[in-house]
C-alpha cells in the first residue's frame, strides 16, 4: 500500500473549506469538487465495497476459419486497508467454453500477506505479494484510475442509484495507458508467450506506444469521492494484439492469414460503502487448511 502524506492533504483541505466559506457559503463548483476529490484520494480509504464488470469479446481469424468468444468477468469486492484484508466473488463466462467462479480472501499478518481461495468447494492457501495482491484491492485500483490523469473534465450533471452524481471525462496518454496495463496484470497474462522464447524485454516493449483512452468518472458530491468509472479499452487492446503479432513475425513464427481483433472491451467499476464497508471473517474451513 501506498503511504501518504495526511499533513499536507489536512491542511490542503482546510484552505478549501476556508475559501468556500469566503464566497459566502456558495455551492462548491465541479472544479472545486473535483479537487476535493483529489485530496480526499491521498489520504487513502479505511474501506470500500467495489463491483467490476469486464466484458471483453475477440474475434480470431486463421485462414479462412474463424472464432469469436465472449467473456464477461464480474468481481464483487470487500477491501479494508490497514491491515489489509479482502474479499473477491470473481465468476466468468465464457460462452460456449463454459464458465468459472472463484472467492477469494486474503489478509496480512505483519509482512506476511497470505491467500484462501474457494474453487468450487476445494479450498487454497498460498502467501502472497502485496503487489499481487493489489488486483483484488479496490481502494488501490479507485486511486489508481483518479491519478492516470491531470486532465478531467466536468461533463454533466446524472442520476446514479437516485443520487445526484457529477460526470467527468479525462484523457489517459500513451505512458500512462502503459502503466496502467502493467498494472492491470496484463504482462501475467502475456506471460505464455515466454515459452515460445519472446523476452520479457519484449513483452513490456509490447506495451508501449498504445495510443490514448478516455476514462469516465461519476463523483458523490456530498462525500467527494469517485462511485463509478468506465473504460473503453478496444482501441488499445487491439493495439496491443498488433504489436504482439509483430513480435512473433519478428521472431519468425509465420503469421500469415492470422487476424485476432478486439470488437469489444470495456470495463466499469462501481464504488459503495466508502470508509464504512461491512465487515466479514474469513471461513473456518479456510483457515484449516
Amino acid at each position: 500500500m501506498k503511504h501518504w502524506k495526511r499533513s499536507g492533504t489536512l491542511i490542503l483541505a482546510a484552505v478549501l473549506s476556508l475559501s468556500l466559506a469566503a464566497c459566502g457559503g456558495s455551492e462548491p463548483t465541479p472544479e472545486e469538487i473535483l479537487d476535493q476529490t483529489l485530496q480526499n484520494s491521498q489520504e487513502g480509504l479505511e474501506s470500500l465495497s467495489a463491483s467490476v464488470t469486464a466484458q471483453i469479446d475477440m474475434e480470431i481469424q486463421v485462414g479462412d476459419q474463424t472464432q469469436t468468444m465472449e467473456n464477461t468477468t464480474a468481481m464483487d469486492m470487500v477491501c479494508f486497508s490497514d491491515p489489509l484484508k479482502l474479499k473477491a466473488e470473481t465468476s466468468m463466462d465464457m460462452g460456449e467454453l463454459g464458465s468459472f467462479s472463484a472467492t477469494v480472501y486474503a489478509q496480512q499478518e505483519g509482512e506476511t500477506y497470505t491467500t484462501y481461495t474457494d474453487v468450487g468447494g476445494q479450498w487454497f492457501k498460498e502467501t502472497a505479494s502485496a503487489e499481487l495482491l493489489e488486483q483484488y484491492n479496490a481502494s488501490a485500483e479507485m486511486n489508481s484510475y483518479l491519478s492516470s490523469t491531470d486532465q478531467w473534465a466536468f461533463q454533466q450533471e446524472e442520476e446514479l442509484d437516485g443520487k445526484t452524481v457529477l460526470k467527468f471525462s479525462g484523457t489517459v496518454t500513451g505512458s500512462q495507458v502503459s502503466a496502467l496495463m502493467e498494472e492491470s496484470g496484463v504482462l501475467d497474462s502475456l506471460g505464455t508467450m515466454q515459452q515460445l522464447g519472446v523476452s520479457t524485454e519484449n513483452l513490456q516493449g509490447m506495451l508501449q506506444d498504445l495510443g490514448d483512452m478516455t476514462i469516465e468518472m461519476w463523483i458523490d458530491p456530498e462525500i467527494c469521492y469517485p462511485v463509478r468509472y468506465e473504460m473503453d479499452m478496444t482501441q488499445v487492446c487491439n493495439t496491443l494484439m498488433e504489436h504482439v503479432l509483430q513480435v512473433l513475425e519478428d521472431m519468425g513464427q509465420s503469421t500469415d492469414g492470422v487476424s485476432i481483433q478486439y470488437p469489444q472491451v470495456q470495463m466499469t467499476m462501481t464504488c459503495s460503502d466508502i470508509n464504512s464497508a461491512p465487515d466479514f471473517e474469513i471461513p473456518a474451513e479456510a483457515l484449516e487448511v
